[in-house]
This record gives structure tokens, C-alpha cells and sequence, in this order.
């Protein structure tokens, strides 16, 4: 019996390995396939926002920014 290894993104373990912030490319790519994804299962993606974890940055940073995506059966 095989065990399946679990896929890696390099791109995003090495930006995790610097300590770098996500890019916004990285959130765009995101977005997109989570919209391809709502739009398999009769979802649109109506409404996109964000919203700062304040009192949540690691010491010396910057408090992180959480997205927000909604979706509507259409």
C-alpha cells in the first residue's frame, strides 16, 4: 500500500519559510478559484470584503487582514 505525499504549493512554502506576507496575487488567485469552485456547486460570488485582526500581529508586525467572500444561488 502507497501513502499519497500531500501537495505542496513551493511558491507559497517558500514565502512561509521567509516569513513573507501573503502577495495579492496570491489572494486573487484565491478568489478566482474559490469563485470557479462556488460557480461548480450553482454559486456566485456576490459580495468581497476584508477585515483587520486587530491585537492579532506576530511581535514587530502588522496586524493580518482576513478576506471575506460571499456567495449567492444563482
Amino acid at each position: 500500500m502507497t501513502r499519497k505525499r500531500p501537495r505542496t504549493d513551493k511558491t507559497a512554502a517558500m514565502r512561509v519559510a521567509a516569513d513573507a506576507p501573503p502577495s495579492d496575487r496570491e489572494r486573487a488567485d484565491t478568489c478566482a478559484l474559490l469563485t470557479h469552485l462556488g460557480a461548480r456547486h450553482g454559486l456566485h460570488l456576490a459580495a468581497a470584503g476584508s477585515f483587520v485582526g486587530h491585537g492579532q500581529a506576530r511581535a514587530g508586525g502588522t496586524d493580518p487582514r482576513y478576506p471575506i467572500l460571499g456567495f449567492r444561488r444563482g
